[in-house]
């Protein structure tokens, strides 16, 4: 994905992208998540979710979807989309817990050819 080699510059100047980092009382990053237009301008991707891993367990992951969610409604998406793996089991368990719906097939426009799990959510 060439939007990692450069984040800042991705996310920046770009009003219907935002990413938001979770960091502990020291500033330290503990995990990360953001959303970007995908195929139209009513869908965004959840993007990059990452919490590293002696931060998991405490639910962080839980509240950077629900921020991107509460942001991505903000500026004017329906729906969010996301791919993942099947080895990403825990992560999977995530989007059903906050009920994503599982998707049979990509959404068009797709260019992640290694996932094989494809979600939505509506943003009510």
């Amino acid at each position: 994905d060439e939007s990692i080699k450069a984040m800042s510059e991705y996310y920046k100047d770009f009003p219907k992208r935002k990413y938001f980092v979770v960091v502990d009382e020291n500033d330290e990053v503990l995990g990360g998540a953001g959303f970007a237009e995908f195929n139209n301008d009513s869908v965004a991707e959840l993007q990059k979710l990452y919490i590293f891993e002696h931060a998991r367990g405490k639910g962080l992951g839980c509240k950077l979807v629900k921020i991107v969610e509460e942001e991505a409604k903000k500026v004017g998406y329906k729906k969010l989309y996301l791919e993942t793996h099947h080895n990403l089991s825990v992560a999977i368990n995530l989007y059903k817990k906050l009920n994503y719906k599982l998707l049979k097939t990509p959404l068009a426009g797709s260019e992640h050819s290694t996932m094989d799990y494809f979600f939505e959510k509506e943003l009510n």
